[in-house]
């Protein structure tokens, strides 16, 4: 199995400076407190990787970006946009966004 951590973020980005021992405590604690592992099992691997700006996160702006958006594909029929500028920012988001946009130009061909 492989498990996936993210830590820092903008509202914790001191957590980027901790030690690569100070992280993998962190992780084996909430791998046992919140996967409720039991504590004899531990990871055969552990990586950790920093990344300063990973993931994008909306801001109390975005509204006015999510309409402009919704404004233009009105404004020009067959027009659509896609990323993480709208619909979510992870990648689970873009799988969802392109299944939804496949089914809406295979809507407006009918």
């Amino acid at each position: 199995m492989l498990f996936s951590y993210f830590m820092g973020g903008v509202k914790q980005p001191e957590l980027l400076d901790l030690s690569d021992k100070e992280i993998e405590y962190y992780v084996l604690k909430y791998f046992h407190e919140m996967l409720k592992f039991p504590s004899k099992v531990e990871p055969d691997l552990i990586r950790i990787f920093r990344h300063k700006r990973a993931i994008p996160q909306y801001e109390v702006t975005s509204g006015a970006r999510f309409a402009a958006v919704q404004h233009l594909q009105k404004q020009y029929p067959g027009l659509i946009v896609g990323g993480n500028l709208r619909d979510g920012i992870g990648m689970a988001h873009r799988i969802t966004q392109a299944a939804k946009i496949a089914a809406e130009i295979n809507q407006q061909q009918k």
